[in-house]
């Protein structure tokens, strides 16, 4: 599943991703629509990755049903993978 940032919402034409990924360019990340996609699509997991916490919070707040992970460290990652928790 690709959800353009441009949009917020889910493209499935290559053709209409590539013309997005240069206007995104320029363009703002429209994310808490983003998110409403994801979760109105299934998700119920989130990755973030780098370092804090900043999404992951922010997304608790779109949805309290989120399991929300923030994986900073290459531990982290390999913790999430090892475990099967992500």
């Amino acid at each position: 599943v690709f959800i353009d940032n441009v949009t917020g919402v889910q493209e499935t034409d290559p053709v209409k991703i590539k013309e997005n990924l240069a206007i995104h360019l320029v363009s703002p990340v429209l994310w808490h629509s983003c998110m409403v996609t994801a979760i109105s699509l299934g998700a119920s997991r989130m990755l973030e990755c780098g370092a804090g916490r900043q999404l992951s919070t922010l997304a608790l707040f779109i949805s309290r049903d989120l399991r929300c992970y923030s994986l900073n460290t290459e531990e982290d990652i390999r913790r999430c993978a090892e475990l099967s928790a992500c």
